[in-house]
């Protein structure tokens, strides 16, 4: 069974939790309804954290591994690998097949290539809170996509979860790691209805992104989102947000208790950048709307151009709420 885990999405109903065994999934998956992935977690290293035990010399010092567990021994997690979708033809109509099949709303296009795509056969396929959709305990790794390359979100995805993932040497157009919709420039729309959407937990590292946004690219109409708790490090743009770019107008968004260091942008923002879209209301563009950023560190990060650690560019009217942050060495 060549697609274990898109077969199990597709058969399962809507309200279903699809718990996923540890291994790596060589596929790029469709969630087009409302369940819950689950995954066992990214995976990881037995004993990596004793090592300052190794080292120790003395009587003051942690206790080293018990059970007969050897430091540096893998555990094996849920992996989406994503790099094959690129090379193999017969792979690409497969998926192409699945997406046409479930006619998603919102832009007409939906790019190929993430290791996940979100999309919503109607706009209120996500309305439901009772049970939201999410994506929880995974590492996705080495997707090449058209839109967003870890995880993509098309379009009225509403109140769908991203937690508790490793996204990891992804690349993409615009968000290496995560996009929400796409900007207008790029075929998204001035409204994509991902409203509600939580970023918990993550890890987010070492992706790339050719235009727009490195790591995370949030694009117009992700109304009241929350960007919390993630470990954003080492993420790449040749153009804005090496690590983040909120780009177009979101309002009442939530940027909080994140770790952003050591990304890069070859233009403008190499932590955050918080613009409007200069597509929508020319030539001024769109205001960002209303955004807090709270809590974070953003430490050493670098852009070619303005603004190291955060740039506001062309914010209009909305009030940036910018406070008790770290922001050094950028």
């Amino acid at each position: 069974n060549a697609t274990p885990l898109q077969n199990a999405i597709n058969s399962a109903a809507t309200g279903s939790l699809i718990i996923v065994r540890p291994g790596s999934y060589r596929e790029n998956i469709v969630l087009g309804k409302r369940v819950k992935l689950q995954g066992y977690g990214p995976g990881g290293i037995v004993g990596a954290g004793d090592l300052e035990a190794l080292d120790c010399v003395g009587g003051n010092c942690p206790p080293l591994p018990q059970g007969g567990e050897e430091p540096f021994s893998p555990i094996v997690g849920t992996v989406i690998d994503g790099r094959y979708f690129a090379f193999e033809v017969n792979r690409q109509a497969a998926w192409q097949n699945l997406v046409n099949s479930l006619s998603p709303v919102g832009p007409a296009n939906v790019p190929g290539g993430p290791g996940i795509t979100v999309v919503a056969p109607n706009a209120t396929t996500y309305n439901d809170t009772s049970f939201t959709a999410q994506i929880d305990g995974f590492a996705i790794s080495a997707s090449r996509g058209l839109g967003g390359g870890g995880v993509h979100v098309h379009a009225y995805a509403r109140n769908l979860q991203i937690t508790n993932n490793i996204l990891e040497d992804n690349t993409g157009y615009h968000g290496g790691g995560i996009s929400l919709g796409r900007p207008t420039a790029e075929g998204g729309l001035a409204n994509n209805e991902n409203d509600n959407i939580r970023i918990v937990r993550n890890r987010v590292l070492s992706n790339g992104g050719v235009f727009f946004a490195g790591g995370i690219g949030i694009f117009n109409g992700a109304d009241n989102y929350e960007l919390g708790n993630n470990d954003i490090c080492g993420n790449y743009s040749l153009e804005y947000g090496g690590g983040l770019s909120h780009f177009g107008f979101s309002p009442n968004a939530s940027i909080h208790d994140n770790w952003i260091y050591n990304n890069d942008s070859f233009d403008e923002g190499g932590g955050i950048i918080i613009t409007g879209d200069l597509g929508v209301n020319p030539p001024l563009g769109s205001s960002p709307g209303a955004v807090t950023i709270e809590r974070n560190l953003l430490q050493t990060n670098v852009s070619n151009d303005d603004g190291g650690g955060i740039q506001l560019l062309n914010p209009l009217q909305s009030p940036i709420r910018i406070h008790n942050n770290i922001i050094a060495n950028n």
